[in-house]
């Protein structure tokens, strides 16, 4: 029998400020090694993917955005059936501290470009493999600046 499991959509952020950053948590949850991560979750009942999106950003940063735009829809396929919605978040705001759930720990990074394409491509702790997979495809063919355009305008 072949099963097919449905899940809610989920969103992950790719979130730059105005002085040219791009945010990036280094995170730790109960039974698991610390990880790298963009701000990311699923949605709520009644949510849409944008709304999770921007309730994501600011319970995860901290940080809030007037611009945003849907970047790509990921989905696997296979035997899990489920839309993680990718949104560019730009000129992020510092409004409020993180609102982490209960044994979360987060540190938050500030990362020029270059450094947080490095890291989304190279370092094994960096867990949106989706998003790291597209960062080596762009390097590869060249198109990496368009994508800096893409997040600072």
């Amino acid at each position: 029998t072949f099963v097919i499991v449905h899940r809610d959509p989920g969103a992950i952020i790719i979130a730059s400020t105005s002085e040219g950053k791009i945010l990036l948590l280094e995170e730790e949850h109960p039974g698991r090694p610390p990880f790298l991560s963009i701000p990311a979750g699923g949605t709520e009942s009644g949510e849409t993917p944008l709304e999770a999106a921007k309730r994501e950003l600011l319970e995860e940063t901290g940080y809030t955005s007037d611009s945003w735009q849907e970047y790509a829809v990921y989905n696997h396929g296979g035997r899990t059936n489920h839309d993680v919605y990718v949104y560019i978040a730009q000129n992020c705001t510092k409004i409020t501290e993180p609102a982490l759930d209960a044994g979360e720990k987060s540190t938050l990074h500030h990362l020029l470009f270059d450094e947080y394409i490095r890291i989304a491509t190279e370092d094994e702790r960096f867990r949106n493999h989706d998003l790291a997979l597209e960062l080596c495809r762009m390097r590869f063919h060249g198109t990496l600046g368009e994508f800096r355009n893409q997040l600072f305008g």
